[in-house]
């Protein structure tokens, strides 16, 4: 602060002036600060200069700008060798925090630029889009929240034809795919369970099993399901009757409602009985043995850009974390 006097009108005034001094602060660069932190590790400028790939002369100027910008003698030159300070010394811990943040920021910055991106169409039936794909997702977004899903829930000739007309990327399907074309892996085999409102009774009921002829007559409300109906028929065809199927639909919403106002029963696979959360109550098959393949397809890992590559690997490790022996998640 000072004063000065000006004239003004012909008069003189006095005015205080403020002087603000600022110091530019000049950092060492990342390479000066990896340069002093070679030599440290090996002690000798040759070998240092030689792990880093420069020569000779090229470190020595790197570490005398180094000491020029941070303002003090790192280095003790001793004939023709250089050795550590003792504020040489004391510097080490500092400079190799300030490269290891600028490594790690680098290494994040690149990791964010090659990190997958991007929509990924996703396909399911209905017990995978209404258990398994959600709670897959709800973990997939933490790890990947650059890669958006699209789910269509659909049958599974349906899920087959799309993805082969490139409808869909990927696709969670309950029967092994017919078309040749198509790549796909299991991941679990399941059995149907019978499900019934809780004031459902059963004369044949043991140890929360029921047989076949417990599910004659009764109104069935069921999901497609190619194989178990079928199956069912064939079974009860040995005690001259037929299952009483009033309702087939892909909507989890129908077939709970029915069954909970006790209007029907339902055949469910394992994964929707594993996750049930309805007011109802779940039995075995004791007599009959319905099982169903659930799988993932695709056209090919070839065919697959990064996105869809990292939905497809990080689900089949999901599945196989929660799966237990070949049997379907739970939750």
């Amino acid at each position: 602060m000072r004063l000065s006097r000006e004239t003004s009108n012909g008069r003189t005034v006095a005015r205080r002036e403020d002087r603000a001094t600022s110091v530019a602060v000049r950092f060492p660069s990342i390479e000066s600060l990896q340069a002093f932190l070679t030599f440290a590790e090996s002690g000798h400028v040759t070998r240092a200069a030689r792990q880093l790939g420069i020569s000779q002369p090229a470190l020595s100027r790197r570490l005398a700008q180094l000491e020029e910008r941070v303002g003090a003698k790192l280095f003790v030159r001793e004939g023709q060798a250089l050795r550590m300070s003792e504020a040489g010394k004391s510097f080490v811990s500092g400079a190799r925090r300030v490269v290891s943040a600028a490594e790690h920021a680098m290494n994040g910055l690149k990791q964010s630029a090659l990190a997958p991106r991007g929509t990924v169409r996703m396909g399911g039936s209905a017990t995978t889009c209404a258990y398994l794909i959600p709670a897959f997702l709800r973990w997939f977004r933490k790890s990947f929240p650059e890669i958006q899903v699209s789910l269509d829930e659909n049958l599974s000739p349906q899920l087959e034809r799309d993805v082969l007309r490139g409808h869909l990327d990927i696709a969670m399907m309950t029967t092994r795919p017919a078309s040749p074309e198509l790549t796909f892996k299991k991941i679990w085999s399941e059995t149907y369970f019978v499900v019934a409102s809780a004031s459902t009774s059963f004369s044949g009921a043991i140890d929360g099993s029921v047989s076949v002829q417990d599910l004659i007559g009764r109104p069935i409300a069921t999901f497609d399901a190619p194989n178990a109906i079928p199956a069912l028929a064939r079974a009860m065809a040995r005690h001259d009757a037929q299952p009483n199927v009033v309702v087939t639909t892909e909507n989890f919403g129908t077939i709970r409602n029915m069954v909970e106002r006790g209007e029907a029963i339902s055949l469910i696979p394992e994964v929707a009985s594993n996750n049930l959360d309805w007011n109802a109550a779940v039995y075995a098959l004791r007599d009959l043995d319905l099982e169903r393949h659930a799988c993932v397809i695709h056209l090919g890992r070839d065919t697959l850009s990064a996105a869809p590559a990292t939905v497809l690997d990080e689900l089949l490790a999901w599945i196989e974390d929660h799966s237990d022996r070949d049997r379907p998640p739970r939750f």
